[in-house]
């Protein structure tokens, strides 16, 4: 087991976290640039050095400081912890053979990686002769040639076009698997999650919002800045009485709304369908005009300004939005939120 309880000066930046994972576990971390999944990370890691608090994974006490008691301090090299960045950091003048083999002894591992990341045709090449696919599968392999326990990944295929990302994803997802190690990965790429981590903790300001399994907090946003950080759209409302809000023209009875104010509806993008003007079902409650529509095969989606302020893009038909329609869309589940 992960247990991570830090509290983090560094570079004029603050963080204070708390987080438990399970052996095995793939834990997202998401929230948005500067919100501290990159330093929880290095905390984590050993790069940085918290100025309190604790992290230790199963018997193994990485770092400890408390007031009155003396330090612990874990250097990286004796953590066995893999870490992996977007900029990947293979040695330019190493072959990929000797990336991969760099401060590692056992070689009958490392054929396995060979075979299991389809790496056996680049191995007398230089980093400088790789495509960038290539290169995140090498420092991949050699992040798990050192068979880490835990494993930490700062973004690290951001770079690369969404099918390369997630072949790459679905790799490292079944090498978790076989290899049982535990993995906290920064991603802001929300699709990521619910195909690749068990878990999520979503990061602002420096605090973590809300964590658990993903499927609960995907369902249930602890807050509208968590809601946001997990894509869901926020639009500005009132409430003008208790049972009642009132986005821009449109005033309508929404049940939950209890204390009369600002406040702001979370809804996920996934979630909205459109109708046309004439008619749906009782769930339409936002009304729009379409800016921009496209359509291929009877499929096609549109940017849709909503008349309570904002813009969403969402899936649709050409036949019900086309550009300049006015369209009733139905959100399916909300959250309210004080303002």
């Amino acid at each position: 087991m992960l247990r991570v309880n830090v509290e983090v000066e560094y570079s004029g930046f603050s963080l204070s976290a708390d987080l438990t994972a399970a052996q095995g576990d793939f834990w997202g971390l998401v929230g948005s640039s500067g919100s501290g999944k990159s330093t929880l990370l290095a905390s984590v890691g050993g790069l940085v050095q918290p100025r309190r608090g604790e992290v230790a994974l199963g018997d193994r006490l990485f770092f400890r400081r408390r007031e009155g008691e003396r330090r612990v301090w874990m250097p990286l090299s004796r953590r066995r912890v893999g870490y992996l960045s977007q900029e990947n950091d293979l040695f330019p003048h190493l072959t990929v053979r000797q990336n991969l083999a760099y401060g590692v002894t056992d070689d009958g591992h490392l054929a396995e990686l060979v075979s299991l990341l389809e790496l056996g045709d680049l191995l007398d090449r230089r980093p400088t002769d790789l495509s960038g696919g290539q290169k995140s599968r090498v420092a991949l392999g050699r992040t798990l040639a050192v068979q880490p326990r835990l494993l930490l990944l700062d973004e690290p295929f951001a770079a690369l076009d969404w099918s390369l990302r997630r072949r790459l994803g679905d790799l490292l997802h079944r090498l978790k698997e076989r290899y049982r190690c535990t993995v906290l990965m920064a991603t802001h790429d929300l699709e990521e999650l619910p195909r690749l981590c068990s878990h999520v903790a979503v990061l602002d300001g420096g605090r973590v919002l809300q964590a658990g399994e993903v499927a609960g907090v995907l369902a249930a946003p602890a807050g509208a800045a968590a809601a946001a950080a997990l894509g869901y759209h926020l639009l500005p409302v009132e409430v003008p009485a208790a049972g009642w809000i009132k986005i821009g023209p449109q005033t309508m009875p929404y049940p939950s709304a209890r204390e009369p104010g600002k406040a702001v509806l979370a809804f996920h993008p996934a979630g909205l369908r459109v109708r046309s003007r004439s008619g749906g079902p009782a769930d339409t409650v936002i009304t729009g005009r379409v800016n921009v529509a496209v359509g291929f095969a009877g499929t096609g989606w549109c940017r849709l300004a909503l008349h309570g302020g904002g813009e969403v893009v969402l899936e649709t038909t050409p036949e019900i939005a086309s550009n300049g329609t006015e369209v009733a869309v139905g959100m399916g589940e909300a959250f309210l939120f004080p303002d």
